[in-house]
């Protein structure tokens, strides 16, 4: 039931439809061409979306790569600290032993002394008064 209906409006009629036919067509033509901007400008945000996953994926891949290094410095820092600590109570505890011998001497030389001259007295002395 397709029917075509003629409209006729009298003198100048010709003038309106072709006027009207010519806003219709430019009317596509503005529909053509805001349907292309579109399509472009979702074709661009796809590459853009593209790129930026790229990016995304390399920078983890850097990032996982650093937390790794960082962990490796973190373990390899942990035992470089443990040995200069030991190092430092070894060199600490051999400071203190030095100084203690140090502040002995004294008190040992003194004693000595004192040892020798007992035992001089002590040899010296006839057996019967021990």
């Amino acid at each position: 039931m397709n029917r075509k209906i003629r409209v006729w409006f009298g003198k100048g009629s010709w003038k309106f439809l072709n006027e009207w036919k010519d806003n219709l067509l430019s009317l596509s033509d503005l529909l053509d061409n805001r349907k292309q901007r579109i399509l472009n400008t979702i074709r661009n945000s796809e590459e853009l979306r593209e790129g930026a996953i790229e990016q995304l994926e390399k920078a983890r891949a850097r990032l996982r790569k650093v937390e790794m290094e960082a962990d490796q410095y973190r373990v390899n820092g942990y035992s470089e600290i443990e040995r200069e600590k030991l190092n430092l109570i070894n060199s600490t505890y051999n400071t203190l032993e030095q100084l203690e011998i140090t502040k002995m001497k004294p008190f040992i030389l003194n004693n000595k002394e004192r040892l020798i001259k007992s035992d001089n007295g002590f040899c010296n002395k006839p057996y019967k008064e021990l």
